[in-house]
């Protein structure tokens, strides 16, 4: 790879992964650093296939072994897009577009490809603005209530409809035991910034006991919740900060709660909370 390419590549806002015939990666510029937390020294020379970014699509499977898409454009020279999570550094998921374009040399003979990948924040259901998540670990229970209680103000006052999810880490209690308190809260962060950057249209998200997280969201429709809770439950199963090959995260959703003027769900709520 020559040096002007590579000045080039490491001014564009994309991620850029140049990968020969065999699946080795030769090229990793900044952007590519920036989003997945790995720098170019760590997965230079390495094969793309091994379980260090863990490609999945929407349906869980993983792609960089037994459905590898870039093999289409490495033997057939086929363009091609996808939209797929990788899994970061620090083991949260990612929804990144990838792109992935055949490399030729001057005999036209394909050579490699090279993987062009971004934020895709077209993932999401909704495009509002970020906020802030910094102290998504260290709200408490009184946050919630009054979260909850904002949510059933707005409600009765405008008629909107508003929803509630509840995820648990359902075998935190086994992980704690088999390494530590501190791996435990680095998987906790990890779900929570999993979270933050695929579900940009949650009003709040709120973990307040071991475990457990908190999804408050506004002005959503019935069907719509399941989807999004689904898709929660999904992305959290799949989120990974390398505890070992027969240890994973088990979660599950043990609340889906909707919300609509003068219900009286309210209780039910915080009985199913124990707030």
């Amino acid at each position: 790879m020559n040096n002007y390419f590579e000045l080039i590549s490491d001014d564009l806002f994309d991620g850029i992964a140049v990968i020969d015939n065999n699946r080795r990666i030769t090229h990793w510029n900044r952007s590519a650093e920036e989003i997945t937390g790995y720098k170019s020294k760590q997965v230079l020379n390495k094969h793309c296939f091994t379980d260090m970014l863990e490609y999945i699509d929407e349906d869980g499977l993983k792609l960089c072994k037994d459905y590898c898409p870039l093999l289409a454009t490495i033997k057939e020279g086929k363009k091609l897009e996808k939209s797929v999570y990788l899994r970061h550094k620090d083991g949260y998921r990612i929804p990144i577009l990838l792109r992935m374009l055949p490399l030729r040399d001057e005999e036209k003979e394909i050579i490699g490809a090279v993987e062009i990948f971004r934020y895709d924040s077209g993932s999401k259901l909704d495009n509002t603005e970020e906020k802030d998540y910094s102290n998504i670990i260290e709200r408490k229970k009184n946050l919630l209530k009054e979260e909850i209680n904002k949510k059933v103000e707005l409600v009765n006052e405008f008629g909107i409809s508003a929803g509630i999810i509840v995820i648990e880490v359902i075998n935190l209690f086994n992980i704690v035991a088999n390494y530590s308190s501190i791996l435990s809260n680095e998987l906790l962060k990890a779900i929570a910034n999993t979270l933050k950057n695929n579900l940009a249209f949650i009003d709040t998200s709120i973990h307040y006991t071991e475990g457990r997280f908190i999804i408050l969201i506004d002005d959503i429709y019935q069907g719509d919740l399941e989807v999004i809770a689904n898709k929660v439950e999904f992305l959290v199963n799949n989120t990974d900060i390398k505890l070992s090959s027969s240890q994973r995260i088990e979660a599950e959703i043990s609340v889906i709660s909707y919300l609509i003027k003068d219900d009286d769900n309210y209780d039910f709520i915080k009985d199913s909370l124990k707030i």
